[in-house]
């Protein structure tokens, strides 16, 4: 039930047209017949009409020299249903596309896919309300899952990339860079119970110098390269770093 679906059926001929004034000499396309009355047919849809497909799909709207353009419903034979704007036999302007599992896509439409400001809501509860580029999360956009993670930042083909802040359903939250999904670059990793590590991060995982800072505001400063080894804030002697969750 997506726009790739559909298109041949445009391109293999219509079932039934009603509210069309077709020309005379292809009225018999209205019984179904092929053949070359067929695209003869398709020209002549200008206006408001309403055509049946052989997969079994339905449009009922504008038409443009034979081809859907402006205001339409479009529902697919799996029970999916576009509602809003068309151009050239694709989904293009605002709308809002119902899918049998409960997706529902809503927004700015280019070539059949989502483009632009809008939000996607899946039966399960997730949301996303943000940019979209070729039907993928793309731009600033927020994501809420139903457990309660959620994602206010920047996105990249469908992936978390650039500045973002992440809370997690059992409260951890960071706040920094990403790079394909991942943390990547300066950035803030807290727990609930007020500890901290800031840190640079390379794919997920803190690089380099650390800041950490405990549960009871005590500051340790450390490295990578030497683990186990920590260093009290503003002193050069070295002792064991104190536990810490994700260090």
């Amino acid at each position: 039930a997506n726009q790739e679906s559909i298109e041949p059926a445009l391109k293999s001929g219509l079932y039934i047209v009603q509210q069309s004034q077709l020309p005379k000499d292809v009225q018999a396309f209205r019984c179904g017949l092929a053949g070359k009355s067929s695209d003869a047919a398709q020209q002549a849809f200008h206006g408001r009409g309403t055509a049946w497909f052989p997969d079994g799909s339905r449009y009922e709207g504008d038409w443009v020299r034979g081809k859907r353009s402006g205001e339409g419903l479009w529902r697919g034979a799996d029970g999916a249903e576009y509602t809003g704007q068309f151009q050239d036999d694709r989904f293009h302007g605002k709308g809002t596309l119902t899918l049998t599992n409960g997706e529902i896509r809503n927004g700015l439409w280019a070539a059949g896919e989502l483009n632009g400001p809008g939000s996607l809501t899946r039966a399960d509860g997730t949301l996303y309300v943000g940019g979209f580029r070729n039907g993928r999360f793309h731009g600033r956009g927020v994501l809420t899952y139903p457990d309660g993670h959620t994602y206010d930042g920047e996105f990249s083909n469908g992936a978390y990339h650039g500045a973002g802040t992440e809370v997690f359903a059992d409260g951890k939250k960071y706040e920094g860079q990403y790079i394909d999904g991942e943390f990547h670059g300066t950035g803030r990793l807290s727990n609930p119970n007020g500890s901290s590590i800031e840190a640079t991060f390379r794919h997920g995982k803190p690089y380099g110098q650390v800041r950490l800072t405990t549960a009871a505001g005590e500051i340790f400063t450390a490295r990578t390269t030497e683990p186990g080894v920590c260093y009290r804030d503003k002193s050069y002697r070295a002792t064991q770093c104190p536990p810490l969750e994700g260090w």
